[in-house]
């Protein structure tokens, strides 16, 4: 054995104080070289290691597999997608507005009735001097005369004649013939006389009834132009009226079928945000688990060193004594870019459902950031 001190010896030998030779020793074996009562070790240095020989925490351990959040967002994605494959706008729009239409119904066409048509006006025509009218007034004349010449000329023409005793002769059947010619006479005359005055009035009377037919024919079609342009006027207002009606209805139509389309869309909106926020979250969840997996690892792998790292610290004790230290284990720390990569995946989350793909983008910024700081 050398000197105390440490230095080499005559024969080129290193050696070591007792002590440290006697703990070396014990810690290598868990001898009983310290002597009773001495503060040995508790486990050699040689158990330790003999346990850690294939106990390795990795030996157990396996990278996370995703697959099942990957086959989680791919189903939600493929049922968006299902989803808009179903959607056909047009039929769609087409679809909603006879929807609208049967709930709303369709317009009832005002209808109001034509003023019905007044009678004609009918004037009698004034009735002609007929024949018989005549006939009568010439008989009436004629039995005029008759009387006449019955009660007074004939009378006096035969007190004449009786006066120059010619009763009964030739004179005096002269005389009567001559009397009744003349009785004739002035019957066919006036007979004439009203026939000749009977077709003057009655072409007086035509004439007056042509005026007539007239005047009541203007006064019959204006009064029918007059009734005919109120129903048209009134044909053309409802008509107006039912117009309009039938152009709200169909705004209403349109309307509805606006608002149908627009809780469509809300709805699809509605999974597309879904399918995003479950894409986003088993991203998160991804990476999370990763996280946990490596830091579960690293854990097991500082648990399983540990008892060697104590011995780390007493062989520097040790060697200190020799003018030599070795170098400390250097600590498992989490991954830096695990825990960047998992704030932005976080905060991209949070900003996209804020505020769209801008917030995402800010929300990544922001979680990288927040990511790092706390990795440090």
């Amino acid at each position: 054995m050398g000197s105390s001190g440490g230095g080499g010896g005559s024969s080129g030998q290193v050696a070591y104080p007792a002590y440290l030779s006697g703990i070396q020793s014990d810690w290598l074996s868990k001898g009983d070289e310290m002597g009773v009562g001495a503060d040995e070790i508790e486990k050699s240095i040689t158990a330790v290691m003999n346990s850690a020989l294939g106990s390795s925490p990795w030996l157990g351990a396996s990278a996370y597999d995703p697959s099942g959040p990957i086959a989680s967002y791919e189903a939600a994605v493929d049922m968006f997608a299902a989803m808009l494959a179903g959607v056909d706008f047009p039929s769609l729009w087409e679809s909603f507005f006879t929807t609208a239409k049967t709930v709303t119904g369709e317009p009832t066409d005002l209808v109001i009735a034509d003023i019905a048509a007044i009678g004609d006006l009918v004037v009698t025509d004034a009735a002609d001097i007929t024949d018989a009218e005549i006939v009568l007034d010439v008989t009436a004349f004629a039995n005029q005369l008759d009387d006449e010449i019955l009660t007074r000329v004939l009378p006096r023409f035969r007190r004449g004649m009786q006066d120059i005793n010619a009763v009964v002769s030739s004179s005096f059947a002269i005389g009567e013939s001559n009397i009744e010619g003349f009785r004739n006479r002035d019957v066919s005359r006036h007979s004439s006389a009203l026939r000749v005055t009977a077709a003057l009035k009655n072409a007086d009377i035509g004439m007056a009834n042509m005026g007539k037919d007239v005047q009541v024919g203007i006064a019959n079609l204006g009064k029918d132009s007059e009734i005919a342009i109120v129903n048209m006027k009134k044909d053309v207002q409802v008509g107006e009226i039912n117009t309009k009606s039938m152009t709200d209805y169909v705004r209403l139509y349109f309307a509805g079928a606006d608002i149908l389309l627009k809780s469509t869309i809300q709805n699809i909106a509605f999974e597309e945000s879904y399918a995003r926020i479950m894409i986003e979250g088993n991203r998160i969840k991804i990476v999370a688990l990763k996280e946990e997996n490596d830091v579960n690892n690293t854990i097991g792998e500082e648990d399983a060193l540990w008892d060697l790292g104590v011995f780390q610290a007493g062989a520097n004790l040790l060697a200190g004594a020799g003018g030599g230290v070795a170098g400390s284990k250097t600590s498992n720390k989490p991954n830096v870019a695990m825990s960047v990569l998992g704030g932005a995946m976080s905060g991209a989350a949070a900003g996209g459902t804020v505020a769209g793909p801008y917030g995402a983008a800010v929300g990544a910024v922001l979680g990288a950031a927040m990511g790092l700081m706390s990795s440090m």
